[in-house]
């Protein structure tokens, strides 16, 4: 069975007896290789003891006045939202409870957190899934896209593989990176595709596939370390 959306970190996940997500150590420790997170050169001594503490042991408690005691503006922002989120893991212990409660009760993180946690949840109820289209549709959940009609037909692509691509062989396919003709198989190379353009059926009519980009995420938006919760975000 082909693997997907490697790239989400789901390998280093654990399931309860329900099959939900429950988080491990290893799971959080990869939120400090993040280089929002990452101590620059310049980095006082108390992010960079703080980084240690947390590698250490990512459930330890982080009082309010170690994060206040961190020079750097945007580091102290990027690690209360991270510490806001590692706080409600701990609480409801699955990554599908977590986003129930973000939801429900409108707590504010960062878009690219609640994005990751609607990728990882996805995955794991799609863990079997073989269907590319399928896949293709579920990453318009947690994908910014970008919309437009054609024919009658709302076509979705993905927003940062549009972004990046360059002319095609018409004003439609240079906007959306179209190919001349699409695959059924051309989704799953690499695993962590997430460029494929499609219709509205996945619904009626078959997407199509241009090319191949992976998601840069909260670097994208970052000069030398912009805050977490800073969003250039449209979905």
């Amino acid at each position: 069975m082909r693997d997907f959306w490697l790239s989400c970190g789901h390998h280093l996940l654990d399931r309860d007896r329900n099959g939900r997500l429950r988080v491990t150590d290893e799971f959080m420790k990869l939120y400090l290789a993040r280089p929002e997170l990452v101590p620059p050169p310049d980095a006082c001594g108390v992010e960079r003891s703080l980084q240690a503490a947390f590698l250490a042991d990512p459930w330890r408690p982080v009082a309010p006045v170690e994060i206040d005691a961190i020079a750097d503006a945007d580091a102290r922002e990027n690690w209360r939202y991270l510490i806001a989120l590692r706080d409600q893991l701990a609480i409801h212990r699955t990554l599908e409870a977590t986003y129930t409660t973000l939801v429900r009760e409108n707590i504010q993180l960062p878009p690219i957190f609640v994005d990751q946690l609607t990728h990882l949840i996805l995955r794991n109820a799609l863990d079997r899934c073989q269907d590319g289209y399928a896949l293709r549709a579920a990453e318009l959940f947690f994908r910014p896209q970008r919309l437009t009609l054609h024919e009658g037909a709302l076509l979705a692509a993905d927003q940062e593989y549009v972004d990046a691509s360059g002319r095609g062989a018409s004003p439609l396919a240079a906007m959306l990176g179209l190919p001349e003709q699409p695959t059924s198989t051309w989704w799953w190379s690499p695993s962590t595709r997430c460029v494929t353009s499609c219709s509205r059926g996945m619904w009626g009519s078959t997407p199509t596939a241009p090319g191949s980009a992976t998601r840069s995420g909260m670097a994208s938006r970052s000069t030398r370390r912009r805050a977490a919760g800073s969003s250039g975000c449209s979905a």
